[in-house]
């Protein structure tokens, strides 16, 4: 009889250790690499500007991570245009811009990404929205979102005399791998 109790024991011992050592198992973190590509605007013209900077982390399981960008490469394939930016972005001060993820939710095939974006300084909630496609231990990720320069303490540069639009359109094409 005590030979029985004592495996009992020890089954129940060993089912509460697992118990607990799944709640506090670390969630999946795919490293995450990429690039980002914004389009702006004036009444006079549109263009884009691209930086293959983007690197972080994220977790789709219990969302969190942090992806970072470096604010000094910028490329519009316009030294004036690109220098302009960094002088309203103040790159030297500033050099990196990061979000923290705080949620992932899916929607009739859309993926949203909420979290915390710090740009210039200043941190506001942001959220991205596009595709996620999982396939093994590997993520790809289509995400845009607009940002407006003000929200961040930014007044849009003016160029040639004519003022650059306030909302900014930020699209980020990312894979992660496990």
């Amino acid at each position: 009889m005590i030979k029985i109790l004592n495996n009992k024991a020890a089954c129940i011992s060993l089912l509460v250790f697992l118990f607990h050592a799944g709640l506090h198992a670390e969630p999946a973190l795919y490293t995450v690499s990429g690039s980002a590509e914004y389009s702006a605007s004036s009444t006079m013209t549109d263009w884009k500007g691209k930086n293959d900077s983007v690197k972080g982390t994220l977790s789709m399981e219990s969302p969190g991570g942090k992806i970072c960008i470096q604010m000094p490469e910028w490329n519009s394939g316009n030294l004036k245009r690109d220098a302009h930016g960094s002088e309203m972005f103040e790159v030297k001060k500033f050099l990196q811009s990061c979000f923290v993820i705080q949620a992932v939710s899916e929607k009739d095939g859309k993926t949203t990404i909420s979290g915390m974006l710090t740009l210039h300084g200043i941190t506001k909630a942001v959220s991205f929205t596009g595709t996620k496609k999982v396939s093994g231990s590997e993520v790809d990720l289509e995400m845009n979102t607009v940002v407006l320069l003000s929200e961040f303490g930014m007044k849009p540069p003016v160029l040639m005399g004519i003022r650059v639009n306030n909302s900014v359109k930020v699209f980020v094409k990312a894979k992660g791998r496990r």
